[in-house]
């Protein structure tokens, strides 16, 4: 539950560097296995694929992410953004808009109150952020904006335990996107020696591990068999000594810089 009501499935689907017919494909699947939740952007360039393969589909039973790129922040390009976005997807609204990077920092207010007028329109059913820090958040709160989730990068090598503490105390709902770090994951001996306790894989450990910190996470992929183990996660817990040792992991190692405009999701 975060702060303005919505409530996410814990593990939805990351469509990042998914392209074309792929694209419809894997969101399909996901939705035949029981996914529910579906992350896309303006920058991603599949906004109009993802929207093609759940047309057919009630509305009401899936959530829809999508994100406003750095090059429409501001008021009046923010509006514009959101109706190209909304017309791709073919659909009447969307779940939940989110500002993709902290930057132009001058520009964050009045994107956001955009977003405030696009709620109220009833286009989008709750408004957030990525990339933010706590002082991005902090300035957006200050200013009276109700922040639902800040989407990061979040892993057991950036076990962001400050950030993490700060969204739990402000019921702002933390989203992790890379968790397996594009594949460095799986050369990590402690991660594959647990999942082997539980016979599980090193990458179920690592999403199972986000989930017991209350952290929805979206991890992206286009194989399907990887897209059915991602979501078989909900059949074991880690124990407390388990979630310790992982968050011992911790390196600080990030692939991205929101303080310095690193662009790269």
């Amino acid at each position: 539950m975060i702060n303005n009501k919505l409530k996410l499935p814990q593990v939805g689907l990351g469509c990042y560097l998914l392209e074309g017919k792929q694209t419809s494909k894997m969101v399909r699947a996901a939705y035949d296995m029981g996914y529910r939740h579906f992350d896309t952007a303006a920058f991603y360039a599949n906004e109009e694929e993802v929207g093609e393969a759940l047309k057919n589909t009630p509305r009401a039973s899936f959530q829809i992410t999508t994100k406003l790129w750095h090059d429409e922040m501001g008021y009046h390009k923010a509006l514009n953004g959101f109706e190209r976005s909304l017309n791709k997807l073919q659909m009447d609204y969307v779940d939940l808009y989110l500002i993709h990077w902290p930057d132009p920092r001058d520009l964050i207010l009045e994107t956001l109150e955009a977003f405030e007028v696009l709620k109220k329109a009833g286009k989008i059913k709750h408004y957030g952020v990525c990339n933010f820090t706590q002082h991005h958040l902090e300035d957006a709160m200050n200013a009276g904006f109700q922040v639902a989730v800040n989407q990061v990068e979040y892993h057991p090598y950036l076990n962001q335990e400050n950030l993490l503490n700060f969204c739990l105390k402000s019921k702002i709902q933390l989203i992790a996107y890379s968790p397996f770090i594009r594949g460095e994951l799986q050369l990590d001996p402690l991660l594959c020696k647990i999942g082997q306790k539980y016979n599980k894989t090193w990458a179920q450990v690592a999403i199972r591990w986000l989930l017991q910190k209350e952290i929805v996470t979206i991890p992206k992929t286009s194989s399907i068999d990887r897209l059915r183990e991602n979501f078989d996660v909900f059949d074991f817990n880690l124990t407390d000594e388990d979630m310790l040792h992982i968050n011992q992991l911790n390196r600080n190692y990030r692939q991205t810089d929101p303080d310095c405009g690193d662009f790269n999701y």
